[in-house]
């Protein structure tokens, strides 16, 4: 088991889009927005979804949204100003195991 951590500067006017490749909850996301700025968080379930904003909604101060749920990919949009993400989750990598090994 292994932590991954993921931090970024979003730009206003560009996205920044992180897919997950596979899935161990929780994830925990940070939105920073900058001064007098809001963010925002949205997600897809799977890749031809709709966005979905998180239940936070737009955010103008530090937010800290814990995902406990299978999510695919997540956007985060800056308004107004620049702001940063954070984002910390757990990543278990398994060993296949041959089970048809000869006796």
């Amino acid at each position: 088991m292994a932590l991954r951590q993921y931090s970024s500067a979003v730009t206003v006017g560009t996205p920044i889009e992180y897919t997950l490749n596979s899935f161990y909850s929780p994830i925990t996301i940070v939105l920073i927005p900058g001064n007098g700025g809001t963010m925002k968080l949205e997600y897809k379930v799977v890749d031809d979804s709709n966005w979905v904003t998180s239940s936070d909604g737009t955010v103008n101060s530090r937010t800290e949204i814990v995902i406990e749920s299978p999510t695919r990919v997540l956007r985060f949009t800056a308004t107004t100003t620049d702001g940063r993400v954070e984002m910390i989750r757990m990543w278990i990598r398994y060993r296949r195991i041959n089970q048809f090994n000869s006796i």
